[in-house]
């Protein structure tokens, strides 16, 4: 799977880059089982949310690419919106990094 770079860049700073093969891997194994289910590949956005709702924490990945697997459109929802249903964030958008 081909991973684009700002979410290449997201794995490696919310996981450390002695885990960024085995999350890429995690990623490759959902983009199988989503084309089974679905008939397509996840969305950059689908990804972007789960790597947004996991926020570092392995478990809570392995978790929402489940969660992805039952229905993507709940972990969209879950990191879009708050329980206001207002948008906080848009998976659709590259995720931003400042130059340090």
């Amino acid at each position: 799977m081909k991973i684009l770079p700002d979410i290449e860049h997201r794995i490696l700073h919310d996981f450390g880059r002695n885990r960024i093969t085995d999350i890429q891997e995690k990623f490759e194994v959902l983009r199988r089982k989503f084309s089974d289910i679905y008939k397509e590949k996840p969305s950059p956005r689908i990804i972007r949310c789960i790597i947004h709702l996991a926020s570092g924490n392995e478990a809570v990945l392995d978790q929402m690419i489940d969660a992805a697997l039952q229905d993507w459109r709940d972990v969209i929802y879950w990191a879009e919106y708050n329980e206001k249903d207002k948008r906080i964030f848009n998976g659709n958008e590259r995720f931003s990094f400042r130059l340090e």
